[in-house]
C-alpha cells in the first residue's frame, strides 16, 4: 500500500491538471444533483412526491422550500462565480439565485406549452400526467430552462452541471446556451445532442 501510495502521490505531482487541491472550492456534483431534484419538485409540484400532497400543505411548505432552494443554490452559485473566465466574482450568488428563483413562474409557463406540444405531437401521449412522470424530455427541458437562465447571467460550471444532470438520467443532451423557444418537445429522445 506504501507504493501505490507514493505512485498516486508522484502522479499527482507530475500529472496536474486534472487535481483540484488547495484552490477554491468547486460546485458539488451530489448538491447541483439535489438542486435539480428540488427544482422538479417546484415546478411541477404534486408530481415527485412518495405521498399525496394537498395544495394546502404545499402552499404552506413553499417557503421553507424556496428558502432551502435559495441558500443551496447560492452557495453553488458562489463556488461556480469563482471560476469565471475574467476571474471576477464580484456578482452576488444571493441575488443570482433570487433572479433565478423570480424566472420559476416563467419557466413553468413555456413548461406547460411543451407538455401541451407532447400531447398534440404524439399520439401515444394519453395525458399530462403520463407525460410529465414517463417522458424524458420533461425533465432534459426543465433543467435546461433553468440552467438557459443561469447560463445567460454567465454562471459558469452550474448551468452545465444542470444540464448533465438530466443528460445522465435521460440521454438527452442540451447544451444551456442553446436557444430553444415554446412548445417544445422531444420524443423519445435518448442520444438527442442540441448544442450551443
Amino acid at each position: 500500500m506504501e507504493k501505490i501510495k507514493q505512485a498516486l502521490l508522484d502522479s499527482y505531482q507530475h500529472h496536474g491538471g486534472i487535481n483540484h487541491m488547495d484552490g477554491p472550492n468547486l460546485p458539488s456534483r451530489e448538491r447541483v444533483d439535489r438542486l435539480a431534484t428540488d427544482l422538479m419538485h417546484l415546478l411541477f409540484p404534486g408530481y415527485f412526491e412518495e405521498r399525496t400532497l394537498t395544495k394546502q400543505e404545499f402552499d404552506e411548505a413553499l417557503a421553507e422550500r424556496l428558502t432551502s432552494l435559495h441558500d443551496n443554490l447560492a452557495e453553488e452559485i458562489g463556488k461556480s462565480l469563482r471560476f469565471r473566465p475574467n476571474g471576477s466574482e464580484s456578482t452576488d450568488a444571493e441575488s443570482e439565485a433570487i433572479h433565478i428563483l423570480r424566472a420559476l413562474p416563467v419557466i413553468r409557463g413555456l413548461l406547460r406549452t411543451d407538455v401541451e406540444a407532447a400531447y398534440t405531437g404524439d399520439p401515444a401521449a394519453p395525458s399530462n400526467e403520463e407525460i410529465i412522470l414517463a417522458y424524458p424530455f420533461v425533465l432534459a427541458v426543465a433543467l435546461y430552462r433553468v440552467a438557459h437562465v443561469a447560463y445567460l447571467r454567465e454562471i459558469p460550471i452550474l448551468p452545465r452541471m444542470l444540464t448533465e444532470y438530466a443528460h445522465r438520467r435521460t440521454g438527452i443532451d442540451i447544451h444551456p446556451g442553446a436557444s430553444i423557444g415554446s412548445h417544445f418537445f422531444i420524443d423519445h429522445g435518448t442520444g438527442v445532442v442540441i448544442g450551443e
